[in-house]
């Protein structure tokens, strides 16, 4: 039984709740469809068409948010995300991971990061030339063998 003298670090329900009701904007739109193709971020489009040009690459949105699969099974090689920001979430080698995640664009991916994935954010092109490079070795990696050679060097 806990000790009545001792207090909590937790604070105050009355405190818990007046600091939850303050509202933090995690999106601007809910859905990638709410953005008009001409609003798009230019970064995004770059990336998006990069995506489109791979060998048997399909467009998915589960939870409104565009992503891109390859194969029978349809295994996602990049997740886009919305259109009013620029950033890819793709699966890096063994090699370049540690690298990668020094770079202050780089973060480990939500979720899927303990997997290999990295969360590359765009704002200019020296990270979107890395972020090309990512798709592309996450396209590598996940998309079935006959198509790896095709898809290895597809600009777009």
């Amino acid at each position: 039984m806990p000790d009545p003298k001792m207090k909590s670090k937790r604070p105050p329900a009355k405190a818990r709740s007046a600091k939850s009701t303050s509202k933090i904007e995690y999106r601007t739109v809910e859905s990638w469809d709410q953005i008009p193709r001409d609003k798009w971020n230019k970064w995004f489009i770059r990336l998006y068409e990069h995506c489109r040009a791979k060998p048997g690459a399909r467009e998915d949105h589960p939870w409104g948010e565009v992503v891109f699969k390859v194969g029978d099974k349809g295994k996602v090689f990049a997740f886009l995300g919305i259109p009013d920001r620029a950033r890819v979430c793709a699966k890096a080698t063994e090699d370049d991971f540690d690298n990668w995640l020094s770079l202050e664009y780089v973060k480990l991916a939500p979720y899927i990061g303990r997997f290999g994935w990295v969360l590359i954010s765009v704002n200019n092109a020296k990270s979107l030339k890395l972020a090309l490079e990512a798709i592309n070795q996450s396209y590598i990696q996940i998309a079935p063998k006959p198509k790896r050679a095709a898809g290895a060097n597809c600009k777009a």
